[in-house]
């Protein structure tokens, strides 16, 4: 009876095993500069296109999956302009047991202090203030060189308010890392 009652807890136990992997990736700012074209076709030479890496950033995914899933979900830590920003990644996608695509997001919403402190914020506790939001993709068939967006939502709440329906700041940076 206790070789039984072993096996079935040795057996639940491997069911619901977890594995989790970290892949760490060296991220730089692209800046993409255009001149002395006056039109499309010329910007396609070299010599009117200038391009230029802003500082180190570094992304680091924690993605774990259960045996016997096929989804893989997890974390991401972005590391960029001295601020550490966490996220949860909804599905990882992999191409040779590495990280070739995944989507994640941040939000925050408005708290009753922020309400007390910003009277513009009263009317919208428990709204959304700020939505952020990763697009990691691999742009080659080696998995080594990879495009991250980083896209930054604030005011979100304004949406249900603003006459004009504009966000009060919208900020897409894009990225080239390799990991």
């Amino acid at each position: 009876m206790k070789k039984i009652l072993f096996l079935l807890l040795l057996n639940l136990f491997y069911s619901n095993l977890s594995l989790s992997e970290i892949q760490t990736f060296e991220c730089r700012e692209e800046h993409v500069f255009y001149g002395g074209s006056e039109n499309f076709e010329t910007l396609k030479d070299k010599e009117y296109v200038f391009l230029d890496f802003g500082e180190k950033s570094t992304l680091i995914v924690e993605h774990e999956y259960r045996e016997g899933q096929m989804t893989r979900t997890g974390k991401a830590t972005f590391v960029y302009d001295n601020f550490k920003r966490e996220f949860t990644i909804g599905e990882i996608q992999l191409r040779d047991k590495k990280i070739f695509k995944f989507d994640a997001y941040k939000y925050t919403k408005v708290t009753k202090e922020e309400a007390k402190e910003y009277k513009e914020y009263k009317n919208h506790v428990g709204k959304f203030h700020q939505v952020s939001y990763l697009d990691f993709f691999s742009n080659n068939f080696d998995n080594t060189l990879f495009e991250l967006y980083f896209v930054r939502n604030r005011g979100v709440f304004a949406l249900d308010i603003d006459k004009h329906n504009t966000l009060k700041k919208t900020i897409v940076i894009k990225f080239a890392c390799i990991g």
